[in-house]
């Protein structure tokens, strides 16, 4: 038997296998809001859940002062926003275990640096985050073969029962001496829409 490294998620089925998975998961919709774009093998799932998933709600009030008192203006929610902190984990070769060695990069048939063999390029982890970084450069957008977009769908991200419809604002990449064998990611996501499914002894409805 071949030696193989299995990630932690298999597919954004995962949820509903029956063994308490709750994988992230990304999809591109269509401008009507409903329709995915993308086949469920296509779908991004994370190769390890974020570290941190934030909401901010907060109001929008604005005070002002007047002749006969303090006039108070309330105009309903301000934008939701999510930060995601999320870790690679370890950059994990077969043969060759954790790797911090970057190699040899080739660019229209010219290498550069020294090929060394396998690299963390070589990983599961890496190729998670360059899909990733392609999600957020695209955000939702579709493009033709001469590159011009064709389509602007929006980015639907699904977790533990709530899907949130929108767009990144934001995307960093950190490497830290102190944890050389992994990259952690930062992002902003913009939320447009959200849905959340309720379970009650009648069933489920939204």
């Amino acid at each position: 038997m071949a030696d193989i490294i299995k990630p932690h998620f298999n597919s954004p089925s995962d949820e509903f296998n029956g063994r308490g998975k709750r994988p992230v998961v990304f999809d591109v919709i269509a401008p009507d809001g409903f329709t995915s774009l993308l086949p469920d093998n296509l779908k991004m799932v994370l190769y390890a859940n974020p570290k941190d998933l934030n909401f901010s709600y907060t109001k929008k009030v604005d005070r002002s002062q007047t002749m006969g008192g303090f006039v108070e203006y309330y105009w309903g929610d301000e934008p939701i926003t999510i930060t995601l902190n999320i870790p690679t984990g370890g950059f994990i070769r077969v043969g060759t275990g954790l790797s911090a060695i970057t190699g040899s990069v080739n660019v229209k048939g010219d290498n550069y640096g020294l090929n060394i063999g396998g690299t963390r390029r070589d990983t599961i982890q890496y190729d998670k985050m360059l899909d990733l970084l392609a999600l957020f450069h695209n955000n939702g957008s579709i493009y033709d073969s001469r590159g011009d977009i064709i389509l602007q769908g929006r980015i639907k991200m699904s977790f533990d029962g709530g899907i949130w419809f929108g767009w990144f604002q934001s995307f960093s990449i950190e490497e830290t001496a102190d944890q050389p064998f992994m990259f952690n990611l930062s992002a902003v996501f913009q939320v447009e829409r959200e849905v959340h499914g309720i379970r009650t002894q009648g069933g489920s409805f939204r």
